[in-house]
């Protein structure tokens, strides 16, 4: 019985240093890559709004536990395919501070997603975004109702194009520095708009002495101009307003755009030395004892 015993135990023995060796015999595998970090990155400022032509300085700050490779700025201009701009930067430390001088490309007004994404040598990446709103160079402004010297509206007849705002006379003689335009109706120059330095206004015959603009100490000389746009769809920036009253005529008299009607588009320079453009949108009630009233719309110059 004892045999037995012993014989069992010697056939079981050899196979327990085997599974000792199979074991030591396997090593770290040191080609495994090692593990990735996330590359982050942050840009200021990532929101703010601007018009044509700016400039915006934008700071962007990174890092990575990987030396750092590339950072590329891109953008994406009121959700189109994002563009390049400008070189790809070469980085070479963890972590990176990156400055870029950003100018406001010229164009529909609306948004820009600038974007940077940067690299580090091991294959990571990371993006930050900065939203820029681009307003436009001009002021807009919509369905302005002039209204001529009696008519019943209440409306005044006197508008300023550097703030939109419509003053009736008792008003307007205070503001008279602002004025660049009057709305009068007569049986010669019809629905019309006219600088307050215009001859028409005063008390001879032929002159609307209604406005009493006769007795302003300070006239605005703004000249008028034709031009051959039927809409605004065409204008973008202010450098588009100037162009349209480079390619019109000028009124005769240059101070009083006559017989105008709905639908035209004229221009005008002020004695500020800045460019507008109006659209005729209504001409109603017109008549020769003071009735009447023009409705525009205008774009001007910043």
């Amino acid at each position: 019985m004892m045999a037995r015993i012993m014989i069992r135990i010697r056939s079981f023995y050899p196979f327990i240093p085997f599974a000792i060796a199979l074991w030591g015999c396997v090593k770290p595998n040191n080609n495994n890559p090692a593990t990735k970090s996330s590359v982050t990155v942050s840009i200021k400022p990532n929101d703010t709004t601007v018009i044509y032509n700016d400039s915006i300085n934008f700071t962007v700050v990174t890092s990575s536990s990987n030396t750092l490779s590339t950072a590329k700025f891109t953008q994406s201009i009121n959700g189109e395919v994002a563009t390049q701009v400008g070189k790809t930067i070469v980085l070479s430390n963890t972590t990176e501070r990156v400055k870029t001088e950003y100018h406001v490309p010229a164009g529909t007004p609306g948004k820009i997603k600038l974007i940077c994404t940067v690299t580090d040598d091991a294959g990571n990446s990371d993006t930050a975004s900065a939203i820029i709103t681009v307003l436009p160079d001009y002021y807009s402004y919509s369905t302005i109702l002039l209204a001529n010297y009696n008519d019943i509206s209440g409306k005044g007849s006197f508008f300023s194009a550097e703030n939109g705002l419509v003053y009736s006379k008792t008003t307007a003689i205070d503001n008279q520095k602002l004025i660049d335009m009057v709305f009068i109706y007569d049986a010669t120059n019809l629905y019309t708009l006219a600088a307050p330095a215009d001859a028409i206004f005063g008390t001879g015959s032929g002159k609307i002495p209604e406005d009493s603009i006769q007795k302003w100490t300070f006239k605005n000389n703004t000249n008028f101009y034709t031009t051959s746009l039927t809409s605004f769809s065409t204008i973008h920036t202010a450098a588009d307003i100037a162009s349209a009253i480079t390619g019109g005529s000028t009124f005769s008299p240059a101070t009083r755009a006559s017989a105008l009607t709905i639908g035209q588009v004229i221009a005008f320079f002020t004695e500020g030395g800045k460019f507008g453009l109006a659209q005729i949108a209504q001409a109603t009630g017109g008549d020769t004892v003071g009735d009447g009233a023009l409705t525009v719309n205008v774009l001007f110059q910043k």
